[in-house]
């Protein structure tokens, strides 16, 4: 994690307590500085300009500052370069170093390396530690140096965090100092294990990891029980890295979440819900990767779920955490389902009462009402047989026949008990016609008589 922007650049002459080297620890706050701290900013401008154009470096240096975060003028990084610049040449350290930040943030590594390390060999120690730290952070724009390179800038960058945190006992800088090793030791151990370098001793990196991780997390880290959860698993000591994860947690440190749900999916493949809910909150707390894993498990949970209102709101939330570049069909069959259930209760709750009287099969019409894709393809002599479903049954019946010259499946025999009884539970019939499909029937009365009559169903796949 960052510091705020105040505390990467040089905002104090000195407040009294900022820790700079001790040539710089005593300085006195000047009242030109003074005025700027206290947001007199007419007053500073007055004072701070004149100064400027005889030559002084610390009006310089402020005025710079002051354009740079937008203290009492509107925020320009040009202008503050300018006198950022003009005071480094007289002299100003805290110009160099502020300088140094201007480059770190454009993404301007070795500049902003050489201007802090300028700042540091004229005896400004802090924060110039914790920015060299940053500066060598190979995991920004180091992401496709070699590996060797990698482990190079992560070795530096943990020893300045180290130093940064002798001077300052500050968490942040402990927690950093220790995921910069973490990373040293296990690129080390990768690199080691495909032959990409020389062996080194890595019970020794692993020592002096573990070492920097206990002084973070004796502060209060979360983040180091995170790393050191991360090296657990790892080693695949799955109880201690969970213990670690979740102490991690309650430091709302995203990664923690992400490995806890990882944890979950090992421990408990038949119950994904607790998966499904740590890369929830890892997400939520801006951790990307964790969609991938979320989408996953959420896909794989809903495809065997039976509540239509649980798997609704699954649709609803895959449907959020849908990419452009993922595959749509397995998400498609789980719509096509849901529609075809909720197709099946809206049935089922329309309530109506079947008549007491004989049930016939009287399909007519077939290619007009049924219209599949669009093509005539039920001729007379076409096969068909019959089922029956409902919300929580499927039943093949032993009924079948031809499509008579008329062009109806029709029976003249009215049929059987167990078709009323499917009817009376809020259950369809349907007719099968190999291969074009499955089509649905309707109920209407007709007389004295129940006739079965086609039911277009419109773009509804009928999940058979």
């Amino acid at each position: 994690m960052a510091l705020k922007l105040i505390s990467r650049l040089i905002a104090c002459a000195v407040f009294s307590g900022c820790a700079f080297s001790s040539a710089f620890a005593l300085a006195p706050v000047s009242a030109l500085e003074q005025s700027l701290l206290a947001k007199k900013y007419g007053e500073f401008q007055k004072n701070a300009k004149p100064a400027a154009e005889r030559g002084d470096a610390e009006a310089l240096f402020l005025l710079g500052k002051s354009y740079d975060l937008g203290w009492g003028v509107e925020k320009n990084l040009e202008l503050a370069r300018s006198y950022y610049k003009k005071a480094e040449a007289l002299g100003s350290v805290r110009a160099a170093h502020n300088l140094g930040v201007q480059a770190l943030d454009a993404g301007q590594r070795e500049e902003a390396i050489r201007q802090f390390q300028k700042a540091l060999d004229k005896g400004l120690a802090m924060p110039t530690l914790w920015n060299l730290g940053r500066a060598y952070d190979p995991s920004g724009s180091g992401s496709n140096w070699p590996l060797a390179k990698k482990i190079e800038a992560a070795e530096k960058s943990g020893d300045y965090y180290r130093q940064a945190f002798e001077r300052s006992q500050d968490v942040e800088h402990a927690e950093s100092a220790a995921a910069q090793y973490v990373r040293v030791y296990d690129w080390t151990r990768m690199g080691q294990a495909e032959g990409m370098l020389k062996e080194k001793d890595l019970p020794a990196l692993r020592e002096r990891t573990v070492t920097w991780l206990n002084k973070a997390m004796k502060l209060g880290s979360a983040r180091a029980w995170s790393n050191w959860g991360g090296m657990l698993y790892v080693e695949e000591d799955y109880a201690q890295a969970r213990k670690a994860f979740e102490r991690a947690a309650k430091g709302d440190v995203p990664q923690a979440y992400q490995y806890l749900g990882k944890l979950e999916e090992r421990e408990n493949p038949d119950a994904p819900q607790a998966a499904i809910a740590n890369y929830e909150r890892a997400l939520a707390l801006g951790h990307p990767s964790a969609r991938d894993a979320l989408y996953r498990v959420l896909l794989g949970s809903l495809k065997h779920e039976q509540d239509p209102e649980v798997l609704g709101r699954g649709i609803k939330r895959l449907k959020e955490l849908h990419r452009e570049e993922d595959d749509r069909s397995d998400l498609e069959e789980l719509v096509d389902e849901y529609n075809w259930r909720a197709f099946l209760a809206q049935e089922k709750a329309r309530g109506r009462k079947l008549p007491n009287l004989p049930v016939y099969l009287k399909a007519c019409n077939l290619n007009e009402n049924f219209k599949p894709d669009g093509v005539k393809v039920f001729f007379p002599g076409s096969y068909w047989s019959m089922g029956g479903v409902g919300v929580d049954f499927v039943d093949y019946l032993a009924i079948d026949g031809r499509v008579d010259a008329a062009g109806c499946a029709s029976l003249a025999q009215p049929l059987p008990d167990k078709v009323r009884k499917m009817l009376e539970s809020g259950g369809m019939i349907f007719l099968r016609f190999p291969p074009a499909g499955r089509f649905m029937l309707d109920w209407q009365l007709k007389g004295k008589e129940v006739h079965l009559v086609p039911r277009p169903t419109g773009a509804l796949k009928i999940q058979l």
